[in-house]
C-alpha cells in the first residue's frame, strides 16, 4: 500500500483539508493508501494546541502522527526532554517584525522605542514566551542539524507522495534540508490549499522550490475553488493543477460529524470566528497584511452580541474560534475587558466545535462555510476585509453576501441575532437548506473522493 506524508511545516489550517480525506480512505472496504502527518516541529503541539479531536480521527483511521523528534538520532530520554521543553503554541508569541522594522527605520534609539511599545501593549508572560520561543528556535536549528535526516525519514517511512502546504514561507524547521532531498529524490508532491478559496482567481499558486518559481514536474497543485486560474501568473504547465475542492465539505463526512453532535439542553452555545488581529490605528501597521483586521472588527461585533445576550436575558455561551496564527495568551489578556463570564477560547477545529454550536458568527473566513453545510444558522459579518475581498474577486460577493444571515451593517445585528435564535428554537431542520444549496453552486459535493480518485491515477502515472 503506497504511504503518502502529510508534511506541516507552520499551522493547522492543512490539517482541517487533509482530516476528511483520513476518514474517507479509512471507510473504503478496502482503504486504498496508508497515510502519516510528520509536524515539521519538535512537539507537534506546537501546531496541535493540545487539541484532542486531530488525533484522535487520525487514530481512529489508522493515522500516525510524528513530529520531528520522533526521527532524531538521540536516545529515548534526550528525546522525552526535547518534547517536554518544545511543548507550547508556536504562536503564542508576539509578531515583533512589524514594530522592531517600524523603529529600526524611525530612530536611533529603536531599541528603547520598542520595549516601550511592548510593556504598553503586551503582558509580561507573553513578551518573556515570545523571547523564550526565539531562543528555543535557534537551539532547535543546532539539534536538526547534528541529528535530522529527512532523507533517513523517506528510507524509514517508505514515502510514496507528500502532500505539502502551499505556502510561501520556505524557511520552516529543516526546510533546506527537506527540499534538497525532495528535489534529489524527485518525490512526487502536491500542494495543497490551506482554505477554501484564493483572494483573486489567479493568486493561490506558491512555488514549490525556494530557487525556482515554475513546479517541479513532480508537483501538483490541487484548487479548492472552482473557478481559480492559478497557473495563469507562471510558466506551470496547466495540466499540473487539478480541481478537487474542499474536503472539509465532503458530504459523507458531513453527515459523520452531524451524527455526532448531541442535542443541547442547557445553555445557548454561540460560535465566534474570528481572524488574527492587530491596532491598525497605529502607523506601524499601515501596509500591514489587510486579512489581518483592525482589533476593532473583532471586539466591536463581539460587544454587542454580549450587550444583546445580557440585555434580552439569554443564558449563552460563547465559543471563541482563532485563527491559527492567534496567540491563545494575548486573546485570553484581551478578552478580560469584556466582562463576560461565560466565553470559552478554543483550540479545536472547526468540525469538533461544530459538534456543540447552535449558532455561528463569522468574521470574513472560508470556514463558516463547514457551519453553514452542518444546518447551523451562520450570521456573516461584514467589515473592511470583506469589503476589500469581494472588491478583488467580485464572484465572492456573490458567495458570501447573498448568504441568508450576511449582516452588510453592523446596526442589523441584534435583529438577524433575534431571527436565527428564533430559528434555532423552533427547531426547524430546513433553515439553512437555501445557504446549502447556495454553497454547495461552487464547491464538489463529494470532494473526498475526488481526492482519492486523483491520488490513485498520479500514483498510476508515477509508478
Amino acid at each position: 500500500m503506497k504511504h503518502i506524508v502529510h508534511i506541516i511545516p507552520e499551522n493547522s489550517s492543512s490539517l482541517d483539508f487533509t482530516l476528511p480525506i483520513f476518514w474517507k480512505n479509512s471507510q473504503l472496504e478496502k482503504p486504498k493508501f496508508k497515510f502519516s502527518v510528520i509536524f515539521f516541529y519538535l512537539n507537534k503541539n506546537a501546531v496541535l494546541k493540545h487539541s484532542k479531536f486531530y488525533e484522535q480521527v487520525a487514530t481512529d483511521a489508522g493515522v500516525v502522527f510524528y513530529d520531528l523528534t520522533d526521527f532524531l538520532l538521540l536516545p529515548v530520554f534526550l528525546k522525552k526532554s526535547i518534547r517536554e521543553l518544545y511543548n507550547y503554541s508556536s504562536t503564542d508569541k508576539i509578531f515583533i517584525s512589524e514594530p522592531l522594522n517600524y523603529y529600526k527605520n524611525k530612530s536611533i534609539f529603536w531599541p528603547f522605542l520598542l520595549f516601550k511599545y511592548l510593556t504598553q501593549n503586551y503582558n509580561l508572560k507573553i513578551i518573556v514566551n515570545t523571547i523564550k520561543i526565539k531562543i528555543l528556535n535557534e537551539f532547535a536549528k543546532f539539534i536538526l542539524f547534528l541529528s535530522f535526516s529527512f532523507k533517513r525519514v523517506t528510507e524509514k517511512l517508505n514515502i510514496s507522495t507528500i502532500l505539502f502546504d502551499n505556502r510561501g514561507r520556505k524557511n520552516f524547521l529543516a526546510s533546506k534540508d527537506f527540499f534538497n532531498t525532495v528535489d534529489n529524490l524527485k518525490i512526487p508532491v502536491v500542494l495543497i490549499p490551506h482554505g477554501a478559496h484564493y483572494r483573486t482567481p489567479e493568486s493561490g499558486y506558491c512555488q514549490f522550490l525556494p530557487n525556482k518559481i515554475a513546479l517541479p514536474s513532480y508537483c501538483r497543485h490541487w484548487m479548492p475553488f472552482k473557478y481559480g486560474e492559478p497557473w495563469k501568473n507562471n510558466n506551470t504547465p496547466k495540466d499540473q493543477f487539478k480541481l478537487v475542492g474542499y474536503p472539509g465539505m465532503d458530504k459523507d463526512w458531513l453527515s459523520y460529524l452531524k451524527q455526532k453532535k448531541g442535542e443541547n439542553k442547557d445553555r445557548l452555545n454561540i460560535l465566534y470566528i474570528i481572524r488574527r488581529y492587530v491596532d491598525r490605528t497605529n502607523p506601524m501597521y499601515k501596509y500591514y497584511d489587510y486579512y489581518i483586521v483592525d482589533k476593532k472588527d473583532v471586539f466591536s461585533p463581539l460587544e454587542k452580541l454580549i450587550n444583546i445576550i445580557k440585555d434580552e436575558n439569554i443564558d449563552a455561551n460563547i465559543i471563541i474560534k482563532p485563527h491559527p496564527k492567534n496567540s491563545i495568551e494575548e486573546l485570553q489578556n484581551d478578552f478580560k475587558s469584556l466582562n463576560y463570564q461565560n466565553i470559552e477560547i478554543s483550540s479545536e477545529p472547526i468540525y469538533k466545535l461544530c459538534l456543540k454550536t447552535d449558532i455561528a458568527i463569522s468574521l470574513h473566513s472560508t470556514i463558516l462555510f463547514i457551519p453553514i453545510l452542518m444546518g447551523i444558522p451562520t450570521i456573516i459579518i461584514n467589515n473592511a476585509l470583506h469589503e476589500k475581498v469581494v472588491t478583488k474577486w467580485s464572484l465572492l460577493k456573490d458567495v458570501y453576501n447573498n448568504l441568508s444571515f450576511f449582516i452588510n451593517d453592523q446596526k442589523d445585528l441584534q435583529k438577524i441575532f433575534s431571527k436565527t435564535i428564533n430559528l434555532f428554537l423552533s427547531s426547524k431542520e430546513d433553515s439553512c437548506d437555501n445557504d446549502i444549496e447556495h454553497v454547495y453552486k461552487y464547491y464538489n459535493i463529494n470532494s473526498a473522493d475526488y481526492v482519492l480518485q486523483d491520488l490513485a491515477e498520479l500514483h498510476l502515472n508515477v509508478h
